[in-house]
């Protein structure tokens, strides 16, 4: 016990930090959805699942699931498919490719509130430089309002999801790409499989516990998706872009019902987990390469 009790104290100090940072604010958050909090102490009345069931009876709250629904499959599916053709054409070697590699990881470096704003200026209705250019083309017909029109909001913030988000998918799948034995294209084109039949039976197996993970993790990270939105539009307009994280912050610091801000936090909690039980039912007795 006493040759242990220095290892145990050199990482007491991340333990307190995970108990007071993680642990803690999770059970409040966990007790709070339970329970009537009394402002300003906090005081709690454990009350069942009443304020569950009034969250998913409010109007809005089908609108938010089919929105963050959206959000998540789509920013998903666009940033992996964009991804993986970018991490094919730079896997092969060609004068300049690091140059267009370091360009290609430019939106990965640029902070998300950033990023943003950013969008927000390009995409602006009036004096947006995509309207400005579209004008200047002589396709003023094609220019949109594209962050306050409803129809259209949800759309712009996801290609600028899309857009921040691919380059660590790329990066993750390249990597992947590089540690395929070059061996296995040879065999395969002496054999006289083309470049597509390549790619289904050498490049994609070979990748397979790769994509799983990664794009497991972009699913929690979309589920979790709060900034860009937030700064592009706030939810808006008319809630045409509002999604569960952005729903948690208007009900727990506009409206500052406790109660069901950690409500729909403990439903989010129950996404993300599931989604990691898939993960590793898909992963399950296989080595990750």
């Amino acid at each position: 016990m006493r040759k242990q009790l220095p290892g145990f104290l050199f990482v007491l100090p991340a333990l307190i930090l995970l108990l007071v940072l993680m642990v803690y604010p999770l059970w409040q958050t966990v007790l709070f959805s339970f329970s009537d909090v009394s402002l300003p102490y906090f005081e709690t009345k454990f009350v069942g699942l009443k304020h569950f069931i009034a969250t998913v009876q409010r109007y809005e709250f089908p609108r938010i699931i089919l929105n963050t629904l959206i959000w998540v499959f789509g920013s998903v599916l666009f940033q992996f498919t964009f991804a993986f053709a970018v991490a094919l054409f730079l896997n092969n070697n060609f004068k300049g490719r690091i140059i267009i590699q370091t360009i290609a990881l430019l939106p990965w470096a640029i902070p998300s509130i950033v990023a943003g704003n950013t969008w927000k200026w390009i995409m602006q209705t009036d004096f947006g430089l995509l309207n400005a250019m579209l004008k200047q083309l002589g396709l003023a017909s094609l220019a949109r309002p594209w962050l306050t029109d409803p129809s259209l909001a949800l759309g712009s913030v996801l290609f600028a999801t899309i857009w921040q988000g691919y380059p660590f998918l790329m990066v993750m799948l390249l990597a992947g790409m590089k540690a395929i034995p070059q061996e296995q294209y040879e065999a395969a084109e002496v054999d006289g499989a083309n470049a597509f039949q390549r790619l289904i039976s050498i490049t994609i197996p070979n990748l397979k516990n790769i994509i799983v993970i990664v794009v497991m993790l972009q699913i929690v990270y979309a589920w979790n998706a709060f900034d860009l939105i937030f700064v592009m539009t706030g939810g808006g307009p008319g809630g045409a872009t509002e999604i569960l994280g952005l729903f948690i912050y208007r009900l727990g610091l506009n409206e500052f019902n406790f109660s069901q801000s950690s409500a729909v936090s403990v439903m989010l909690i129950g996404f993300v987990l599931l989604t990691m039980l898939i993960r590793n039912l898909l992963t399950r007795g296989e080595k990750i390469k």
